[in-house]
């Protein structure tokens, strides 16, 4: 599973699991992924409290 994690996470969560260090281009297009994936839910959003 692949997910975008704030700094320091890796030192918290210790060996339980496995990161990699990305490029500054694949940072940059997976926090636009991100954005996008944000973008529609909040577009399909039924209401305020439901984000989906």
């Amino acid at each position: 599973m692949k997910k975008l994690v704030r700094d320091k996470v890796p030192e918290i969560v210790g060996e339980k699991a496995e990161f990699d260090v990305l490029s500054n281009d694949e940072y940059r297009t997976s926090l636009r992924d991100k954005l996008v994936e944000e973008a529609i839910e909040v577009k399909a959003a039924d209401t305020r409290a439901n984000p989906c």
